[in-house]
């Protein structure tokens, strides 16, 4: 018997400001104006997944022979701004008044050395992966059963990506010391040996099918969980803040300046 299934999927997992473009203005004396209250929440992921199974089983003697395998494809569009609205501070409701921020907290662009600009938010990638399988239910006696499989998986890594970059050294320490962060093709390399044993045993202790004894181990493997993925799009971008020195608004990171009208 062959049985095959074919699935697509798409989900959509959407967070807007509930003021676009306005962050939430907070003062020391604890004046709170109207505006975005989470400059977390600009949050846009959306994914498309196709999946593929397909299972054979079959009977021989005392041996119930089945296997299959399934491939998966995941491609990812998602939008993460952190910070991407930014948040004014002001020493009183007075300076606020009065245009006269005291900071501002963005986020920059790491790598931008002389005037700060915003950092790109979006990303794209797709991953695939597959699995496959055989496993034997044997019916050794009336009374034993045996369950004996093997299973491999095979998981995707994502595309490139801002990652830590190891320098040259002779030791590991030398070379963590001398590393940077730049591109790098993939965040890690595809383990390609998983393959996962599945033991099972049932026992009729009296034979007459009304106490069973059961038993199984098994080696499961699983994908990278999904926040390593959040974690080094961050890299691209700081969290910075811009203190008032002057009016109109100039704020300074680093070495660099830049006059803005606030």
């Amino acid at each position: 018997v062959n049985e095959a299934n074919f699935g697509w999927s798409s989900d959509l997992n959407e967070r807007v400001p509930q003021a676009a473009g306005v962050g939430e203005l907070r003062g020391p004396d604890r004046t709170v104006l109207p505006g975005n209250p989470d400059d977390l929440t600009e949050q846009n992921y959306t994914e498309n997944l196709f999946h593929a199974v397909d299972n054979f089983s079959m009977l021989l003697s005392r041996h119930h022979l089945v296997m299959g395998g399934d491939f998966q494809s995941v491609a990812s569009h998602s939008l993460l701004g952190v910070e991407r609205i930014g948040l004014f501070g002001f020493a009183s409701l007075a300076d606020f008044a009065a245009d006269i921020p005291q900071y501002l907290d963005t986020t920059v662009n790491r790598f931008n050395s002389t005037t700060p600009q915003a950092p790109d938010y979006t990303r794209a990638s797709r991953t695939n992966e597959f699995g496959l399988f055989v496993q034997d239910n044997w019916r050794v006696t009336p009374r034993l059963t045996l369950n004996l499989g093997l299973r491999y998986e095979s998981f995707g890594t994502p595309g490139a990506d801002l990652n830590f970059v190891p320098g040259v050294g002779a030791a590991p320490a030398a070379r963590v010391a001398a590393g940077t962060l730049g591109p790098s093709p993939i965040p890690f390399n595809r383990d390609g040996n998983n393959f996962a044993p599945r033991f099972g045993a049932a026992f009729d202790l009296f034979g007459n099918s009304r106490t069973i004894l059961r038993t199984g181990y098994g080696i499961f493997y699983d994908r990278v969980f999904g926040l390593i993925y959040d974690a080094l799009r961050q890299n691209a971008f700081v969290d910075e803040v811009f203190f008032n020195n002057s009016t109109p608004f100039r704020y300074q990171i680093g070495r660099a300046s830049c006059r803005e009208r606030v």
